[in-house]
């Protein structure tokens, strides 16, 4: 297989047909990754997380996250080892403080 470039996958993705198949694929990925991390609800509010901001959190954690690599389960890693994560990965994926709040809110629910 040919090795490509950021030039070459530029001007292959200028292709308006290219360009739809790319984004309806790496919709479908993000669909079927994200359809496993469970789904905030009422049980799993707190004190530190409202229902509305665990929400947010999932909702920026897959559409922030999913878009470079897989995602991972919240239940992966406990509080302290997600903090590490979001603070090594918050500037290479351009998530803000306050972004990184929510992700952190809804990762550190379910963790260990």
């Amino acid at each position: 297989m040919k090795k490509c470039s950021i030039d070459c996958w530029y001007r292959s993705l200028s292709n308006p047909k290219r360009l739809v198949g790319f984004t309806l694929a790496s919709l479908a990925l993000i669909a079927s990754v994200s359809a496993g991390l469970y789904k905030p609800a009422k049980k799993d509010v707190t004190t530190r997380a409202s229902l509305a901001e665990l929400k947010q959190g999932r909702e920026l954690y897959v559409n922030k996250c999913a878009s470079c690599h897989n995602l991972y389960e919240p239940e992966r890693y406990d509080t302290t080892r997600w903090k590490r994560i979001m603070d090594k990965m918050a500037p290479k994926a351009r998530i803000n403080n306050q972004e990184k709040a929510l992700i952190l809110k809804y990762l550190t629910k379910g963790a260990k």
